[in-house]
């Protein structure tokens, strides 16, 4: 059995782009939808503040397009085409990170708590964890958006309530993310963070993050190393 640091009591997985393969999905619908209304010309500008805004979830993204783009669509009625068409998609299920489940193994029989704290709703959320294989490794231990009234990443709130309600302190704590937002979220939390790295994220500004893992099968050592400092 692989031997953790002592003062490692629980680890946070944020959902998209961490757990599961779903970033550039998320884009694409987000950028159909806005074709469906009539939307089809961004400055390089607008087309990567909208994909930047993807990052503080689906549920508020047409309120961050309005902004940047100015468009006069209805913008509940758009938001929720994408919260529907993002649960049909959800259906066919998403591959999880590499490595997921040995290192998910590894954490429970050392006795380290873990959950899922999102930016997502708790519907598509929850529809996620189910569709992905997730729900055996988690159960119930997962917190969306309504269990802090909305204010999500890069807001500290609910990292802060996950560690809560594993019954660790913050400074017991890493932090497992992907997105500029969610990595801001763990440095107002003050809680160790982790950045899953891919080809989407791969120009993240390196100041945000303690480490950097581009799966999980290298995760223990970044892990190990982290709370070696």
């Amino acid at each position: 059995m692989t031997t953790f640091p002592k003062n490692l009591k629980a680890i946070i997985f944020d959902m998209d782009g961490t757990l599961i393969d779903t970033s550039k999905t998320w884009e694409n619908l987000c950028f159909k939808v806005l074709k469906d209304y009539g939307y089809t010309e961004f400055t390089d500008e607008q087309r990567k503040e909208l994909i930047l805004a993807i990052d503080a979830g689906l549920n508020v993204w047409t309120a961050q397009a309005k902004r940047i783009v100015g468009f006069e669509a209805d913008e509940e009625k758009m938001s929720q085409q994408i919260q529907t068409e993002a649960i049909q998609i959800a259906e066919k299920g998403f591959p999880t990170i590499e490595g997921l489940h040995e290192f998910h193994n590894q954490l429970s029989e050392a006795g380290i708590k873990t959950c899922v704290a999102t930016n997502a709703n708790r519907a598509p959320a929850k529809h996620l964890i189910n569709t992905c294989g997730l729900r055996k490794l988690f159960g119930d231990s997962v917190l969306c958006l309504e269990d802090v009234d909305g204010h999500g990443k890069p807001a500290p709130d609910i990292f802060l309530l996950a560690a809560k309600s594993l019954g660790v302190e913050p400074s017991e704590c890493i932090i497992f993310e992907d997105s500029p937002h969610g990595l801001k979220a763990a440095r107002n939390a003050k809680i160790k963070c982790i950045c899953i790295r891919g080809s989407r994220n791969k120009d993240i500004d390196e100041t945000l993050a303690d480490k950097f893992v581009i799966d999980y099968r290298k995760a223990i050592n970044a892990v190990i190393e982290l709370f070696e400092r």
